[in-house]
């Protein structure tokens, strides 16, 4: 992680935070840190130089919550794990991409349009849905394909708002591109032992998330987002090879790294609501 001369000190305290544990050691608490300052201060400048200076190294992502346009919606919760989950699903120097298959697959069935009535046509649909998606070299193509109703689907039961439904539609072929055949099995398994889906088999928990309402949708894609994460960062955070990094460990012990989330202007409305008042 090199150290730019830009906000020299944020990137210095930020290489201090991001060792997780020494190799075969117990971890420590995950350090939070809050910029606080006026406006112009230099709070967004500072972030991005963080996030240059993690580059394709160290595993990141960098979500801004102020609107693009002033009336623009405030995000939904399903909306901001989407983009968090994007950028943490990008190329890594050295290090495989993060998969957040639970997540997608609930992204898949909530935006699928299944029928009302017939349980045994609805898991039909969705089996070929998550096929589709999954399993075609062609993702961008299929996703346009086949989420154009849902979307709108989803939009009408107020899952997605509108502006939600078009940054999920450009996001979702990234993560279904981290996405392999077996997670896929393994992932429609977890959906159906979480308590909610009531002890249902894989598919009949699907359609159940789907036919939910927008807080337990919101709910349900949380928990998977947050399993996602528990499973990906042990496997992407292994041990530097002769620790070559930037953390001030002297006896250049192996180690873990931390992930990385910065969070800006998360005093707005989209990230004080979604955020704050979940944690």
């Amino acid at each position: 992680m090199p150290v730019g001369q830009p906000h020299l000190s944020s990137v210095v305290l930020t290489q201090r935070l991001l060792w997780h544990r020494a190799l075969g050691g117990p971890s420590r608490p995950q350090p939070v840190v809050v910029l606080l300052g006026p406006v112009g201060s230099g709070k967004s400048t500072a972030l991005r130089s963080i996030s240059a200076a993690c580059g394709a190294e160290v595993v990141h992502a960098l979500v801004d919550f102020q609107p693009a346009e002033p009336a623009a919606a405030e995000p939904t919760t399903v909306e901001t794990l989407a983009r968090i989950a994007f950028e943490l699903s990008r190329t890594w120097k050295a290090r495989p991409r993060a998969r957040f298959t639970r997540f997608t697959l609930g992204l898949i069935a909530v935006q699928t349009s299944l029928d009302e009535h017939n349980r045994d046509r609805a898991k039909e649909t969705l089996r070929a849905s998550i096929n589709d998606l999954t399993h075609s070299p062609r993702t961008q193509r299929v996703v346009a394909d086949l989420l154009n109703n849902a979307l709108d689907v989803a939009k009408s039961a107020d899952v997605l708002t509108a502006p939600t439904a078009e940054i999920v539609r450009a996001l979702l072929p990234r993560l279904i591109r981290t996405v392999a055949r077996w997670p896929v099995r393994r992932a429609e398994r977890w959906h159906a032992d979480i308590p909610e889906a009531e002890g249902a088999t894989p598919l009949d928990a699907l359609v159940a998330l789907n036919r939910s309402t927008p807080t337990e949708i919101t709910e349900w894609l949380t928990a998977a987002f947050l399993a996602d994460v528990r499973e990906s960062h042990p496997r992407m955070a292994a041990a530097d090879r002769f620790s070559r990094c930037s953390c001030p460990q002297p006896d250049k012990t192996r180690h873990w790294h931390n992930w990385v989330l910065l969070l800006d202007n998360i005093d707005h409305p989209g990230g004080s609501k979604r955020l704050i008042q979940r944690s």
